[in-house]
């Protein structure tokens, strides 16, 4: 999927549970762009939307997400757009939801995470922009733009891109 578009009626809901919507590099190594509009959106049971790149000289897409009612995310779902070992910036992702509710499983880290992030490489994460009237975030809720070594304890690493959070009330 390279600038593609998913609709979802205004009357209906677009829920993945345990899927996985992906945008994954194509053969120029550029993940295009997510884009999805609905009335609510629900994601649970490690359902993840990505737009990453995976591989050297990969450019990670941007993921729009517009929902007019509530986007939920619950249980170690994801909504990502990072790049891995490439020269490159994370990605960019842009929330617009009146409301957005963002949780995990009490017993355990499990918790639901926005992230544009780099690993392995001196470029910035990328940019996450919000603007709802309600975000709520509990057990292990994360939302992150850190540049990370490519192992846990060497290599290069970024520095953290932006994270805009804008609400009405």
């Amino acid at each position: 999927m390279q600038g593609s578009q998913l609709s979802v009626p205004k009357s209906q809901t677009l829920e993945l549970v345990g899927g996985h919507l992906t945008l994954a590099k194509s053969a120029i190594l550029k993940a295009g762009e997510v884009k999805i509009q609905a009335n609510k959106v629900t994601m649970k049971n490690q359902a993840t939307i990505d737009a990453d790149a995976n591989q050297v000289g990969g450019t990670a897409g941007t993921i729009k997400i517009t929902v007019t009612d509530q986007l939920v995310m619950t249980d170690l779902t994801q909504i990502s757009s990072n790049t891995i070992a490439a020269n490159c910036a994370g990605g960019r992702i842009d929330i617009v939801a009146h409301s957005l509710h963002m949780s995990g499983n009490r017993s355990e880290p499990s918790g639901a995470i926005i992230s544009a992030t780099t690993r392995g490489t001196l470029m910035p994460g990328g940019e996450i922009t919000i603007t709802t009237d309600d975000l709520q975030m509990a057990d292990d809720a994360t939302i992150n733009t850190g540049g990370l070594p490519l192992t846990d304890s060497s290599g290069p690493s970024g520095s953290g891109g932006q994270i805009r959070i804008q609400t009405h009330s």
